[in-house]
């Protein structure tokens, strides 16, 4: 087993110094290399941020589908486990 002093956490916090350095990376490159426009006329602009809209909605309703019915049954297996621990006690 090691010993007590090198059972620590990391004192980086990766997770957010990794995101600003691909936010950052991807900035540099926007600016050396920028994309062309698709559309310049903006014709794409209001086709593709409705269908992001509606890919949003139908994400998020999804999830909420999946994730009732899962709490909904978790919560019943903690009220059958709680009594079955209030029997035996």
């Amino acid at each position: 087993m090691s010993g007590a002093g090198t059972d620590r956490p990391n004192r980086i916090p990766w997770p957010p110094l990794l995101y600003g350095g691909a936010i950052l990376i991807a900035m540099a490159l926007q600016r050396l290399l920028p994309l062309p426009d698709p559309a310049p006329d903006g014709a794409l602009a209001g086709w593709i941020g409705s269908f992001g809209w509606a890919l949003l909605a139908v994400t998020g309703i999804g999830l909420v589908a999946f994730t009732v019915p899962t709490i909904m049954n978790v919560e019943h297996n903690h009220r059958q486990a709680q009594a079955a621990v209030e029997s035996i006690g």
